[in-house]
């Protein structure tokens, strides 16, 4: 998982240091979680993502949040 935490940490970055023309700054946060083939079905994945996703908009956004 710690490339797509890289990837993702660096889409943060990004968006967060871009001026958009009409809104100016803007800040994004993302949700990170591995795929277990053994255990995992789309549900329980999309579960775990969104969980994390709004644990980063509770710790003060412009965060990743993984599990």
């Amino acid at each position: 998982m710690s490339g797509a935490l890289i990837h993702v940490e660096r889409l943060r970055n990004d968006i967060e240091k871009h001026a958009f023309n009409i809104i100016g700054k803007v800040t994004s946060n993302f949700g990170v979680t591995e795929f277990d083939p053994d255990k995992d079905d789309v549900e329980s994945v999309l579960e775990r993502v969104d969980k994390d996703l709004y644990m980063a908009k509770e710790f003060g956004r412009n965060r990743v949040e993984k599990t």
